[in-house]
Protein backbone atom coordinates (compact mmCIF):
# COMPACT_ATOMS: atom_id res chain seq x y z
CA UNK A 1 0.00 0.00 0.00
CA UNK A 2 1.15 3.52 -0.74
CA UNK A 3 1.26 6.34 1.78
CA UNK A 4 -1.95 7.67 0.22
CA UNK A 5 -3.64 4.29 0.70
CA UNK A 6 -2.56 4.17 4.33
CA UNK A 7 -3.85 7.69 4.94
CA UNK A 8 -7.17 6.77 3.35
CA UNK A 9 -7.46 3.62 5.46
CA UNK A 10 -6.83 5.46 8.72
CA UNK A 11 -9.26 8.23 7.78
CA UNK A 12 -11.95 5.74 6.77
CA UNK A 13 -11.56 3.79 10.03
CA UNK A 14 -11.78 7.01 12.02
CA UNK A 15 -14.92 8.09 10.19
CA UNK A 16 -16.56 4.69 10.71
CA UNK A 17 -15.89 4.95 14.47
CA UNK A 18 -17.29 8.49 14.55
CA UNK A 19 -20.37 7.34 12.63
CA UNK A 20 -20.99 4.63 15.23
CA UNK A 21 -20.90 7.19 18.05
CA UNK A 22 -23.70 9.26 16.54
CA UNK A 23 -24.38 12.96 17.16
CA UNK A 24 -22.83 15.73 19.19
CA UNK A 25 -19.14 16.42 18.82
CA UNK A 26 -18.67 13.15 16.93
CA UNK A 27 -21.04 14.38 14.22
CA UNK A 28 -19.15 17.67 14.02
CA UNK A 29 -15.85 15.85 13.62
CA UNK A 30 -17.30 13.96 10.66
CA UNK A 31 -17.52 17.25 8.76
CA UNK A 32 -13.72 16.95 8.69
CA UNK A 33 -13.18 13.22 8.17
CA UNK A 34 -15.91 12.24 5.73
CA UNK A 35 -15.37 14.98 3.11
CA UNK A 36 -11.64 14.19 3.09
CA UNK A 37 -12.09 10.62 1.82
CA UNK A 38 -12.95 10.97 -1.86
CA UNK A 39 -10.28 13.61 -2.68
CA UNK A 40 -7.67 11.04 -1.66
CA UNK A 41 -9.12 8.51 -4.10
CA UNK A 42 -9.33 11.11 -6.86
CA UNK A 43 -5.62 11.70 -6.31
CA UNK A 44 -5.02 7.95 -6.30
CA UNK A 45 -6.67 7.46 -9.71
CA UNK A 46 -4.84 10.51 -11.08
CA UNK A 47 -3.78 10.83 -14.69
CA UNK A 48 -1.06 8.17 -14.74
CA UNK A 49 -1.44 4.61 -15.97
CA UNK A 50 -2.11 2.84 -19.25
CA UNK A 51 -2.96 5.47 -21.88
CA UNK A 52 -5.60 3.13 -23.35
CA UNK A 53 -7.76 3.66 -20.27
CA UNK A 54 -7.67 7.46 -19.93
CA UNK A 55 -11.45 7.75 -20.30
CA UNK A 56 -12.01 4.96 -17.78
CA UNK A 57 -9.97 6.89 -15.22
CA UNK A 58 -11.61 10.20 -16.13
CA UNK A 59 -15.13 8.92 -15.63
CA UNK A 60 -14.12 7.20 -12.44
CA UNK A 61 -12.76 10.49 -11.11
CA UNK A 62 -16.05 12.14 -12.04
CA UNK A 63 -17.89 9.43 -10.09
CA UNK A 64 -15.63 10.00 -7.10
CA UNK A 65 -16.21 13.76 -7.27
CA UNK A 66 -19.98 13.29 -7.28
CA UNK A 67 -19.59 10.83 -4.41
CA UNK A 68 -17.78 13.56 -2.47
CA UNK A 69 -20.74 15.88 -3.02
CA UNK A 70 -23.07 13.11 -1.87
CA UNK A 71 -20.97 12.51 1.24
CA UNK A 72 -21.26 16.16 2.21
CA UNK A 73 -25.01 16.27 1.54
CA UNK A 74 -25.67 13.16 3.65
CA UNK A 75 -24.00 14.75 6.65
CA UNK A 76 -27.32 16.58 6.96
CA UNK A 77 -30.30 14.78 8.48
CA UNK A 78 -33.28 16.30 6.64
CA UNK A 79 -35.23 14.76 3.77
CA UNK A 80 -33.84 17.54 1.57
CA UNK A 81 -30.29 16.55 2.46
CA UNK A 82 -31.10 12.89 1.80
CA UNK A 83 -32.60 13.77 -1.57
CA UNK A 84 -29.56 15.85 -2.53
CA UNK A 85 -27.25 13.03 -1.53
CA UNK A 86 -29.34 10.57 -3.51
CA UNK A 87 -29.04 12.77 -6.59
CA UNK A 88 -25.28 13.11 -6.28
CA UNK A 89 -24.75 9.39 -5.85
CA UNK A 90 -27.12 8.66 -8.72
CA UNK A 91 -24.81 10.74 -10.91
CA UNK A 92 -21.82 8.87 -9.53
CA UNK A 93 -23.35 5.53 -10.49
CA UNK A 94 -24.03 6.78 -14.00
CA UNK A 95 -20.36 7.78 -14.28
CA UNK A 96 -19.22 4.38 -13.03
CA UNK A 97 -21.63 2.52 -15.30
CA UNK A 98 -20.43 4.35 -18.41
CA UNK A 99 -16.81 3.86 -17.33
CA UNK A 100 -17.23 0.12 -16.87
CA UNK A 101 -19.02 -0.20 -20.21
CA UNK A 102 -15.73 0.66 -21.91
CA UNK A 103 -14.24 -2.66 -20.79
CA UNK A 104 -17.29 -4.91 -20.85
CA UNK A 105 -17.42 -8.47 -22.11
CA UNK A 106 -19.44 -9.19 -25.23
CA UNK A 107 -21.80 -11.46 -23.32
CA UNK A 108 -23.59 -10.40 -20.12
CA UNK A 109 -22.27 -11.86 -16.86
CA UNK A 110 -23.95 -14.96 -15.46
CA UNK A 111 -24.82 -13.01 -12.31
CA UNK A 112 -26.76 -10.33 -14.22
CA UNK A 113 -30.10 -12.06 -13.71
CA UNK A 114 -29.84 -12.73 -9.96
CA UNK A 115 -28.31 -9.31 -9.25
CA UNK A 116 -30.98 -7.57 -11.31
CA UNK A 117 -33.76 -9.48 -9.57
CA UNK A 118 -32.26 -8.78 -6.15
CA UNK A 119 -32.00 -5.08 -6.92
CA UNK A 120 -35.61 -5.01 -8.08
CA UNK A 121 -36.87 -6.72 -4.94
CA UNK A 122 -34.83 -4.65 -2.48
CA UNK A 123 -35.42 -1.39 -4.33
CA UNK A 124 -39.15 -2.02 -4.54
CA UNK A 125 -39.40 -2.85 -0.84
CA UNK A 126 -37.51 0.29 0.18
CA UNK A 127 -39.45 2.48 -2.24
CA UNK A 128 -42.77 1.36 -0.74
CA UNK A 129 -41.53 2.43 2.69
CA UNK A 130 -40.01 5.71 1.51
CA UNK A 131 -43.24 7.69 1.14
CA UNK A 132 -42.77 10.77 -1.03
CA UNK A 133 -39.19 9.70 -1.72
CA UNK A 134 -40.43 6.40 -3.14
CA UNK A 135 -39.90 7.23 -6.81
CA UNK A 136 -36.36 8.62 -6.35
CA UNK A 137 -35.43 5.61 -4.21
CA UNK A 138 -36.71 3.19 -6.86
CA UNK A 139 -34.83 5.04 -9.59
CA UNK A 140 -31.66 5.11 -7.55
CA UNK A 141 -31.93 1.40 -6.85
CA UNK A 142 -32.14 0.75 -10.60
CA UNK A 143 -29.00 2.83 -11.20
CA UNK A 144 -26.87 1.11 -8.59
CA UNK A 145 -28.08 -2.31 -9.73
CA UNK A 146 -27.06 -1.41 -13.28
CA UNK A 147 -23.67 -0.24 -12.04
CA UNK A 148 -23.12 -3.50 -10.16
CA UNK A 149 -24.04 -5.57 -13.22
CA UNK A 150 -21.67 -3.53 -15.40
CA UNK A 151 -18.89 -4.08 -12.86
CA UNK A 152 -19.50 -7.83 -12.88
CA UNK A 153 -19.36 -7.82 -16.68
CA UNK A 154 -15.83 -6.45 -17.04
CA UNK A 155 -13.57 -8.29 -19.46
CA UNK A 156 -10.62 -9.64 -17.47
CA UNK A 157 -8.75 -10.25 -20.70
CA UNK A 158 -8.92 -6.57 -21.64
CA UNK A 159 -8.09 -4.82 -18.37
CA UNK A 160 -6.50 -7.59 -16.32
CA UNK A 161 -7.85 -10.02 -13.76
CA UNK A 162 -6.71 -7.99 -10.75
CA UNK A 163 -8.40 -4.81 -12.00
CA UNK A 164 -11.65 -6.53 -12.97
CA UNK A 165 -12.01 -8.41 -9.69
CA UNK A 166 -11.27 -5.38 -7.54
CA UNK A 167 -13.80 -3.25 -9.38
CA UNK A 168 -16.48 -5.96 -9.15
CA UNK A 169 -15.87 -6.43 -5.43
CA UNK A 170 -15.92 -2.68 -4.87
CA UNK A 171 -19.22 -2.28 -6.69
CA UNK A 172 -20.72 -5.07 -4.60
CA UNK A 173 -19.64 -3.40 -1.35
CA UNK A 174 -20.96 -0.05 -2.58
CA UNK A 175 -24.34 -1.64 -3.31
CA UNK A 176 -24.34 -3.28 0.13
CA UNK A 177 -23.59 0.06 1.77
CA UNK A 178 -26.50 1.71 -0.02
CA UNK A 179 -28.78 -1.15 0.96
CA UNK A 180 -27.82 -0.64 4.60
CA UNK A 181 -28.57 3.09 4.31
CA UNK A 182 -32.00 2.31 2.88
CA UNK A 183 -32.74 -0.18 5.65
CA UNK A 184 -31.49 2.26 8.30
CA UNK A 185 -33.70 5.08 7.01
CA UNK A 186 -36.85 3.27 5.85
CA UNK A 187 -36.86 -0.24 7.27
CA UNK A 188 -35.64 0.05 10.83
CA UNK A 189 -38.33 0.48 13.53
CA UNK A 190 -38.28 3.77 15.43
CA UNK A 191 -37.72 1.90 18.68
CA UNK A 192 -34.72 -0.08 17.37
CA UNK A 193 -31.89 -0.27 19.94
CA UNK A 194 -29.31 2.48 19.74
CA UNK A 195 -26.55 -0.12 19.55
CA UNK A 196 -28.08 -1.60 16.42
CA UNK A 197 -28.29 1.80 14.77
CA UNK A 198 -24.68 2.49 15.68
CA UNK A 199 -23.57 -0.85 14.23
CA UNK A 200 -25.42 -0.14 10.98
CA UNK A 201 -23.91 3.34 10.69
CA UNK A 202 -20.42 1.93 11.18
CA UNK A 203 -21.09 -0.84 8.65
CA UNK A 204 -22.38 1.69 6.12
CA UNK A 205 -19.13 3.62 6.22
CA UNK A 206 -16.91 0.53 6.34
CA UNK A 207 -18.51 -1.04 3.26
CA UNK A 208 -18.74 2.28 1.41
CA UNK A 209 -15.15 3.31 2.02
CA UNK A 210 -13.85 -0.18 1.18
CA UNK A 211 -15.96 -0.35 -1.96
CA UNK A 212 -14.82 3.02 -3.26
CA UNK A 213 -11.18 2.16 -2.59
CA UNK A 214 -11.48 -1.14 -4.44
CA UNK A 215 -13.07 0.58 -7.44
CA UNK A 216 -10.35 3.23 -7.51
CA UNK A 217 -7.58 0.68 -7.01
CA UNK A 218 -9.00 -1.55 -9.71
CA UNK A 219 -9.17 1.32 -12.19
CA UNK A 220 -5.55 2.26 -11.51
CA UNK A 221 -4.56 -1.36 -12.28
CA UNK A 222 -6.35 -1.48 -15.65
CA UNK A 223 -3.94 -2.63 -18.35
CA UNK A 224 -4.37 -3.33 -22.03
CA UNK A 225 -4.01 -6.93 -23.15
CA UNK A 226 -0.60 -7.66 -24.49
Amino acid sequence: MTALDRAYTMLALTDAVLAAHGGGRFARLRWVTKPALMPLLIAKVGDSGDSAWIRLRGRTRAGLALSWAGDVALLGESDAAFGAGLGCFAGAHVCYSTAFTMARRRTPPAAAGPVGLGGLVVGGALARRAGRLGAPVAGYSALITTMAIRALGLDEGRIGMSAARRIAAGAGLFALSDGLIGWRKFGLPDDAPRGLRAAIDAAVMATYASGQWLIADGVTRARSAG
